[in-house]
């Protein structure tokens, strides 16, 4: 998944330094910066349920020990 993601920023610095020479490569800067913003947040959204998920497994699993020892 690095690999590709390395592979996908070296296109993007291509375009944006091959387009940011003429006007119309304004529009690519924007398409990259829109991309990259979109894989930012899908990152931290799966990075976030996931971390949501093992907080709610530890709670789950912290309160049925509590409640098997009487406490």
């Amino acid at each position: 998944m690095n690999e590709s993601m390395r592979e996908l920023s070296e296109q993007e610095i291509s375009q944006v330094s091959g387009g940011a020479l003429s006007l119309p490569g304004v529009a690519d800067v924007s398409g990259v910066v829109g991309n990259l913003t979109s894989t930012v947040t899908g990152l931290l959204g799966s990075v976030l349920s996931t971390v949501g998920g093992v907080v709610t497994g530890l709670g789950s699993a912290l309160s049925g020990l509590t409640n098997n020892s009487g406490v």
